[in-house]
C-alpha cells in the first residue's frame, strides 16, 4: 500500500513537472510574439501599450493551442508512424499559421479602424495608383496606356484615401476589358477656386444604362459613392457621364484643403 502511495506521489510529481513545463514553453511563445508585434508597430511608431498585445496574444495562442495539442494526441509521430503522420503536421502547420496570420491580421484592422485617415495627400494616392496601373499594363501590355494631368501644386491636397483606385479599375474593366483595341484610361486633377476636381476616364466605354443604375448594381461603383457622401455633406459632387463621341468620364468634385505637413507625415504613418 505505501509502495502503491509512493508510486503515485512519483507519477503525479512527473505529471506536475510536465504540465509545468509545457506552461513555461506556452508563455514563452506567448510573450516573443507579443513582442515581435509591439516592436513591429514601434518601429512605424503607431504601438499600443504592450499590455494590449500581451492580451491578444495570449488570446490567439489559447485558440490555436487545442488544436495542437489535438493533433498531436490524434497522430503522434513515432517510429511507426511518422511517413504517415508527418505529412499531415506539416499541413496542419500551414493552417495553423494562416489562422494565426488572420487573427493577427483581424485585430490589426480592429485596432487601426479608429486612426485609419479619411483622406490622404494626392501624391499618396498617384503612387498607390500608378502600381495598380503598371500591373495592368503587364497583362494588356501596349493595349493599355495611362494619362495623367495634374494642375501645378495639387499633389499636397486633400483626397478621400482609395477612392481613385476603384474608379481606375472600373474604367480598365469596362474598357479594355470589354473590346480589342487600345485602350486610353486618363486621370485628371484640376483646382478651380475652392474646388478640387477629379476626372477619370476612358475613351472605349459607352455607358449603357443610366448613372443611377450603375450605382445601385455596381458594388465598387456604390461602395465609392457611400464614403463619399459620408465624408463630405456639401461642396460636393460624384457624376457619370458619356463623353463624346465615344468614352466615360467619372468626376469627382471635392473641396479643397490643402494638407499640412504634420496631417501628411500622420496619413503616411498609419498607411504603413
Amino acid at each position: 500500500m505505501t509502495g502503491m502511495t509512493a508510486n503515485e506521489t512519483m507519477v503525479r510529481g512527473k505529471t506536475a513537472q510536465k504540465r509545468l513545463l509545457i506552461l513555461t514553453c506556452w508563455l514563452l511563445v506567448v510573450l516573443l510574439f507579443a513582442s515581435l508585434w509591439y516592436a513591429y508597430d514601434a518601429s512605424h511608431g503607431i504601438a499600443d501599450p504592450f499590455i494590449d498585445y500581451l492580451g491578444w496574444s495570449c488570446y490567439m495562442w489559447g485558440v490555436l493551442t487545442p488544436l495542437a495539442l489535438w493533433l498531436a494526441r490524434r497522430m503522434p509521430i513515432d517510429a511507426k508512424r511518422w511517413k504517415r503522420h508527418l505529412p499531415l503536421h506539416i499541413a496542419a502547420s500551414v493552417l495553423l499559421v494562416v489562422v494565426q496570420l488572420s487573427l493577427e491580421a483581424t485585430v490589426e484592422w480592429l485596432r487601426a479602424a479608429g486612426q485609419w485617415p479619411f483622406t490622404a495627400a494626392l501624391r499618396r494616392e498617384i503612387e498607390l495608383l500608378v502600381h495598380y496601373v503598371s500591373i495592368q499594363q503587364r497583362r494588356f501590355g501596349e493595349r493599355l496606356r495611362f494619362d495623367l494631368h495634374l494642375d501645378p501644386g495639387v499633389l499636397d491636397y486633400a483626397v478621400p484615401t482609395l477612392i481613385l483606385q476603384p474608379l481606375v479599375e472600373n474604367a480598365v474593366r469596362h474598357g479594355i476589358g470589354k473590346h480589342k483595341e487600345s485602350h486610353i484610361v486618363s486621370l485628371r486633377v484640376a483646382l478651380n477656386h475652392d474646388t478640387l476636381c477629379l476626372e477619370i476616364s476612358n475613351l472605349t466605354g459607352v455607358l449603357d444604362d443610366p448613372p443611377e443604375q450603375l450605382f445601385s448594381r455596381g458594388v465598387g461603383l456604390s461602395n465609392t459613392r457611400r464614403r463619399f457622401e459620408q465624408l463630405y455633406t456639401q461642396g460636393k459632387a460624384f457624376d457619370i457621364f458619356n463623353l463624346k463621341p465615344r468614352g466615360v468620364c467619372a468626376r469627382l468634385s471635392i473641396p479643397a484643403h490643402l494638407l499640412a505637413p504634420d496631417e501628411d507625415r500622420l496619413a503616411a504613418a498609419v498607411a504603413q
